[in-house]
């Protein structure tokens, strides 16, 4: 398995529970609520059945929300970016390929 997906899964729990304890601790709320509140907004499912109910945790929700949007967007580009260079460089090495053998032919 590629160590980076691994990373990755490892990297997307962490930050799940990361924001679990913290609105844990904003909100009083359990770690089962705070782990539920955590992931619907995280998906952006949010059912409306659990808001922030201060200012400086919907602060944190913010930020929580635009941290993960930002990475999601960074990360798929990141994605996409390697994806094409490696394309690109298999289609140039064919080309260059291809010109060697034409000059052996001639």
């Amino acid at each position: 398995m590629n160590i980076r997906f691994i990373i990755a899964i490892w990297i997307f729990f962490l930050w799940i529970l990361f924001w679990t304890i913290v609105y844990s601790n904003l909100e009083n709320r359990s770690i089962i609520d705070s782990f539920y509140f955590s992931v619907t907004t995280l998906t952006t499912v949010w059912y409306w059945d659990m808001i922030p109910t201060n200012e400086i945790s919907r602060l944190f929700t913010a930020i929580y929300i635009l941290f993960w949007v930002t990475s999601v967007i960074w990360w798929s580009m990141v994605i996409i970016w390697t994806h094409t260079i490696k394309h690109w460089e298999k289609k140039i090495k064919i080309i260059k390929k291809n010109k060697r053998k034409k000059k052996k032919n001639i």
